[in-house]
């Protein structure tokens, strides 16, 4: 079974313009059944860490968030693109784990490149004043400035999903310790 893409108008019609809670359920019978023990894997993982789930009606189908139940902030989003699902981590605590960026495969090095350099960190008055700042990334033994937002996003596929798993627990530890 391949990704279901219904346009945005269809789902909401579908959902009484967008006013019924959507759930878990909603987000993956949508996805592509390759991932869905991965999804469950890490709804799982996360859930029994005290993380909350929310699923939103995004524009290429649904969207799957999960955040701290105590701190309301995000560690992940699953997001619901034409090439397929991506998944992006919060990695707020990045410092503390740069060695792990050496080990990942090609095709998410090459992601985490296409990353957009954070503005901020160059120049504090160049983005928003409420911006967090990006984030540290180690990319073949250089050091780079990514926006928090655009830095670790990784269209999900089965090789990647150690990896993924690997660099989401360790941020997830990196906040309970911090």
């Amino acid at each position: 079974m391949s990704e279901v893409w219904l346009p945005i108008k269809h789902l909401e019609e579908e959902n009484n313009m967008g006013k019924e809670k959507f759930t878990f359920n909603d987000f993956i019978v949508n996805i592509d059944v390759i991932h869905v023990d991965f999804y469950n894997e890490i709804n799982e993982l996360l859930t029994k860490n005290g993380y909350m789930e929310k699923v939103e009606l995004k524009k290429f189908g649904y969207g799957l968030s999960y955040y701290n139940k105590s701190t309301k902030k995000s560690l992940i989003n699953f997001l619901t693109r034409k090439k397929g699902t991506y998944i992006r981590i919060y990695g707020n605590h990045t410092d503390n784990y740069l060695e792990s960026f050496t080990k990942l495969p090609i095709s998410m090095i090459q992601e985490l490149e296409k990353g957009h350099e954070c503005k901020r960190m160059t120049d504090p008055n160049a983005c928003n004043s409420r911006c967090s700042m990006g984030v540290n990334i180690l990319i073949d033994g250089e050091l780079y400035g990514k926006c928090r937002f655009a830095a670790l996003i990784f269209l999900i596929t089965p090789e990647k999903y150690d990896a993924i798993k690997e660099i989401l627990v360790t941020e997830m530890n990196e906040r309970t310790q911090n």
